[in-house]
């Protein structure tokens, strides 16, 4: 489905539930759900990229799903959830600061 303004928090909600309730219920890991949802989330920072103003409820979405992540950490010890939670962050902080996922990454940092 494609992602756009008007349907990016239906279907970011609908991935999130798909993949995170069964994990967080009965430890039902799928990475193919894991991977629809980091889809979802680089399609949205490549929509809200030049944005000025994001959704509280967008943003508050994929905060509380990385936290949801990382906090199953201290109990399912076979993933490695934490890098999970932090590639959903970095798209978190993508959004925040103006930035997508097909913005070229500098080879050495910014000399000021």
């Amino acid at each position: 489905m494609l992602v756009n303004k008007d349907n990016a928090l239906e279907i970011l909600k609908s991935d999130v539930t798909d993949f995170l309730y069964p994990f967080k219920m009965g430890g039902e890991f799928n990475i193919v759900k894991y991977k629809k949802l980091i889809l979802t989330l680089n399609d949205i920072t490549r929509i809200y990229k030049s944005e000025e103003l994001l959704p509280k409820k967008l943003l508050s979405e994929i905060y509380l799903t990385a936290e949801g992540i990382s906090n199953e950490s201290l109990y399912i010890k076979n993933f490695d959830l934490g890098s999970m939670a932090k590639e959903i962050m970095e798209k978190y902080y993508m959004l925040l600061s103006g930035e997508s996922v097909d913005d070229p990454k500098p080879e050495v940092g910014r000399i000021i």
